[in-house]
């Protein structure tokens, strides 16, 4: 089994703080829905077929620890 673990996906409006927050991030920008579906669609393709048990992070680099 695997997990996927998406980062800050924004939708709609942004407001300002959410903005700062995206600033942070080491890519430089928050991740989309189809970055998301992306992976998804990874795990689920052939392509995929021999990761198991991973957790799959989508953010852009914001987990990472200084």
């Amino acid at each position: 089994m695997n997990a996927l673990a998406p980062g800050f996906i924004p939708h709609g409006e942004v407001r300002d703080d959410l903005e700062a927050l995206a600033r942070g991030i080491p890519l430089g920008r928050p991740g989309t829905p189809e970055g998301v579906a992306a992976a998804v669609l990874l795990l689920c393709s052939e392509a995929g077929g021999s990761i198991t048990g991973a957790t799959l992070d989508v953010n852009g680099g914001l987990y990472i620890a200084p």
